[in-house]
């Protein structure tokens, strides 16, 4: 239930036209939902990482899952779900993934060819979730990459998002995305 929740909050978020009136104290509150990337080897955190050490790693394994997750997400690769995804996402972060690429499968929206997301991160330590190991905080401005339908309409203007993605090491003993929280924001303070 929580996945088709993701799912639904994910879907609006993408539709959404950012018609919203604007509230005055401050941003709107997290969602607790995943949003359902140039390859990199698996990472491992143990426990003898450096705080530094542990955070490129977590930036590799981020990289690694938005390189793939936008080969469906905004290039419209629908040949099937990428099994390389299990290398670097786990629990409800995979599951929200998988939901989504079935719902943009079904739809059969893309960008335009050469189309990017801007995407800037830095690591947020004072912020965990369960046993998660790493948290990165990102801002993903996919304002510069419009979906399109299979007629050429433009189905989402795209949106400026402030997420928080959270890792832990799996039981294979990789380091993988397990969680992400995510608010659509006017503005992000990144500065990756």
């Amino acid at each position: 239930m929580r996945s088709m929740t993701a799912v639904v909050l994910l879907v609006l978020l993408v539709l959404g036209t950012g018609c919203s009136p604007k509230k005055d104290d401050g941003p709107p509150p997290w969602s607790p939902t995943p949003l359902p990337s140039t390859s990199i080897s698996s990472s491992t955190a143990s426990p003898s990482m450096s705080e530094e050490e542990l955070y490129i790693e977590t930036e590799r394994v981020f990289k690694r899952a938005m390189d793939i997750v936008n080969r469906y997400e905004l290039y419209g690769d629908f040949s099937g779900f990428p099994a390389e995804l299990n290398e670097v996402a786990m629990e409800d972060f995979l599951t929200s993934s998988h939901a989504m690429y079935n719902f943009m499968a079904e739809k059969r929206w893309a960008t335009r060819q050469g189309s990017a997301p801007i995407i800037t991160s830095e690591p947020l330590p004072s912020q965990m979730h369960a046993d998660s190991a790493a948290t990165l905080h990102v801002c993903t401005d996919t304002r510069p990459v419009p979906l399109y339908d299979q007629n050429g309409t433009v189905m989402s203007q795209g949106h400026l998002i402030e997420s928080r993605f959270f890792f832990k090491n799996d039981t294979d003993g990789l380091l993988k995305i397990f969680y992400q929280q995510y608010r659509e924001v006017e503005s992000c303070n990144v500065y990756g």
